[in-house]
């Protein structure tokens, strides 16, 4: 077996493993003298996939899409560069700047592979199933076990602190799967349901792809996410609209989804409008914390303009800047570009969007194939709600692989028409 097909892999396997939590954490992080997950050191289980991967890639000797290493090259310069004015070079770079060179480098050594398409979707694709039978057995159960060699936390909805919903007097316990929070594992669901949907209108195994259709739409349903099902319509829609010739094939998938869907809300739609509507005493905190974390970001950002607070330290100089509150009120930017704003500055951001951006172009250029478009739309739907893409190496890892996910589709469709 030749490098080549082992990095191909390699690469599968980190895609199937991307929601896992498996970690060694070094050094635990603390805000206002509580223990939290800011500032913590970690070494996940995919980080060190993701460097076997890059070794292995670089082991092939493939060629090296110049574009690329220019479009990434101020991107991890401003990284260094926020942490070398953070006044901790060494703790923000082991606390979170080497996540944010490590991801991007994945998505380098993608670029270099140039792995078959169809595979890459498949896995991600299996990832999301795998996460969405967890999370559907979580909330028929009303737990979440724990189990520290996936990464997870005992949940239960009677515990302060735990993501529910309140509706007729009860707490309901809202999916984790193996992910830190619904949200992410909603996203996650989110962006397998796009790829299955993509893959029952085009490849030759349908009647799986179907299955996988119904079973990430409950995940969805149950990770009960806003964030995450705007962002699962807006993305479907944009599919929809820039679908050729298999708009049928389409429609019929996402006729499968739309049923599974109004069962659930149908058995318990006391649950849905609650969210849908944000009624109850949850729902208004939880709106006014997104509020108020956008007035935090604004703050640390204007204390830090250029390059940022440093990379894992924004709800640190927070804490700092505004003393006095209950730790877990310190909390970063629920808007993704000023949550990446806060922590590597404006040149940071400015750097990462024309990486995004680009990358659009480049999509778009390539004849707008319909899944590459929806993943990109979806991830800067969810970033408008949230930061887990920036603040968690599990959703810097998504964030990447699927911007790889998007080019390599686009290359692949356009190659395949010329």
């Amino acid at each position: 077996m030749g490098w080549r097909k082992i990095a191909e892999n390699i690469l599968l396997i980190l895609v199937m493993a991307a929601p896992l939590g498996t970690r060694l954490i070094w050094r635990s992080g603390e805000v206002a003298g509580s223990p939290a997950e800011w500032g913590t050191v970690s070494l996940f289980g995919t980080q060190l996939l993701a460097v076997l991967f890059i070794v292995a890639v670089v082991v092939s000797r493939p060629r090296w899409p110049k574009a690329t290493s220019l479009l990434l090259a101020p991107f991890v310069i401003a990284v260094l560069a926020s942490c070398a004015v953070s006044g901790d070079f060494w703790g923000a770079w082991l606390g979170a700047g080497w996540w944010l060179a490590l991801a991007p480098l994945v998505w380098l050594a993608i670029s270099a592979l140039r792995p078959d398409a169809t595979r890459l979707t498949w896995a991600l694709v299996a990832s999301a199933a795998v996460q969405a039978v967890l999370g559907l057995g979580q909330f028929f159960a009303q737990t979440v076990l724990a189990c520290k060699w996936l990464g997870m936390a005992a949940q239960s909805p009677a515990t302060a602190g735990v993501a529910v919903i309140e509706a007729g007097g009860e707490r309901w316990l809202r999916a984790y799967g193996t992910l830190p929070h619904p949200n992410v594992f909603g996203f996650v669901c989110a962006i397998g349901l796009l790829a299955a949907i993509f893959l029952a209108s085009r490849s030759r195994h349908r009647r799986l792809a179907l299955a996988s259709v119904a079973l990430l739409a409950a995940g969805l349903i149950v990770s009960f996410s806003r964030g995450a099902w705007i962002a699962a319509v807006v993305g479907l829609a944009v599919m929809f609209s820039t679908a050729k010739g298999t708009r049928k094939a389409l429609a019929r998938a996402l006729a499968v989804a739309a049923v599974t869907s109004a069962l659930f809300l149908v058995a318990a739609p006391e649950l849905f409008l609650t969210r849908l509507v944000a009624t109850g005493r949850l729902e208004a905190m939880s709106v006014e914390t997104r509020v108020s974390s956008i007035a935090d970001g604004l703050a640390v950002l204007a204390a830090h303009p250029l390059f940022g607070a440093g990379p894992g330290r924004a709800v640190a100089e927070l804490a700092a800047l505004q003393p006095g509150r209950v730790a877990w009120l310190y909390q970063p930017a629920h808007f993704l570009p000023l949550a990446v704003a806060d922590e590597v500055g404006l040149l940071g951001l400015l750097a990462l969007a024309v990486v995004f951006f680009a990358v659009v172009r480049f999509v778009w250029c390539r004849g707008r194939n319909p899944l590459a478009l929806g993943l990109l739309v979806a991830v800067a739907t969810a970033g408008l709600f949230d930061h887990y893409f920036w603040t968690l190496w599990q959703g810097k890892l998504f964030f990447w692989l699927l911007v790889s996910l998007a080019a390599v589709v686009a290359q692949d469709a356009h190659s395949t028409s010329t």
